[in-house]
């Protein structure tokens, strides 16, 4: 009986799994993959700046740097100043961090963390005030609020 109650608790596990990597999903627009992009990176680095393991800081920097020099950027944010010098804000603060980790100053790559991560909160309420809210109710759960 009790077997039995477990299969049966697995198999709606199993079905529950399937019908949510299975059901329809909208499909993932250039802005939201870069910012998913972004703020793994972002996670990423946090993890190494704690744990003060410098060649994954510099690692993980000299991604976001490259992704900060992409043509991924909505034209959106490149044709808009302010966004615009958010987004190189973002390389420099990337930069310092490759820099920090190589002299392994792990207070200088605390402070370009923290200092990156405010940044990014500004350019965020930049984009509200300017675009109004842009968070979406199916992408709160995925934490994606982004045009």
């Amino acid at each position: 009986m009790k077997a039995h109650r477990v299969r049966l608790v697995l198999i709606a596990v199993g079905l529950l799994a399937l019908t949510t990597t299975l059901g329809p999903r909208r499909p993932i627009r250039p802005s939201q993959r870069l910012m998913g992009k972004k703020a793994s990176l972002s996670q990423q680095l946090l993890t190494a700046v704690v744990q003060q393991e410098f060649a994954q800081v510099s690692n993980q920097a000299q991604r976001l740097e490259a992704l900060v020099h992409s043509a991924a950027w909505p034209a959106v944010v490149l044709s808009n100043a302010v966004l615009a010098e958010q987004r190189e804000h973002l390389g420099r603060h990337a930069e310092a961090l490759r820099q920090a980790a190589g002299a392994s100053d792990s207070e200088t790559m605390q402070v370009s963390f923290v200092t990156l991560i405010r940044d990014c909160c500004q350019c965020h309420r930049q984009q509200q005030r300017q675009f109004g809210s842009y968070k979406r109710k199916d992408n709160d759960a995925r934490g994606i609020h982004h045009q």
